[in-house]
């Protein structure tokens, strides 16, 4: 499997290959077939290849129920990494409009007590923010 296919993608290419083959007159047991598949996958695969190698009995596990299964895993995969995305990008805008916001507050022509006050609830906040978001990714 090539690092930018997906699985229908690769399931195709393989699909093609295969019956390429069978009109060669080699032939082939799904359980062959399962295990060509498995092996192909990407190591960040590992985790749900060894699972399905220890679940299930390759003998009697259909083709098509391993490239459902794989597909599902393949949206979950890609949920987590836009979800990652999301969260660096918007630590990045917190952390720049923070910056943003204290420059504002210090430039004002305001006392130095509004000042230190404002910087205070700042801080609280961003405290706050940052709890927050670690206690989202403990739960996901």
């Amino acid at each position: 499997m090539k690092p930018s296919e997906t699985i229908g993608d690769m399931y195709t290419r393989f699909t093609d290959v295969v019956n390429s083959l069978r009109a060669l007159g080699k032939s082939f047991l799904d359980f062959e077939l399962i295990n060509k598949i498995l092996r192909s996958l990407p190591k960040r695969w590992d985790p749900k290849v060894i699972a399905i190698q220890e679940a299930k009995s390759l003998n009697d596990f259909p083709l098509e129920e391993l490239i459902g299964s794989l597909m599902t895993y393949e949206m979950t995969l890609l949920e987590h990494v836009e979800h990652d995305e999301n969260m660096n990008y918007l630590l990045k805008n917190k952390k720049d409009l923070e910056l943003q916001t204290m420059k504002c507050h210090l430039s004002d022509n305001s006392s130095d007590e509004d000042n230190e006050e404002d910087i205070k609830l700042l801080m609280n906040l961003n405290k706050f923010i940052k709890q927050e978001s670690i206690t989202k990714n403990e739960l996901e």
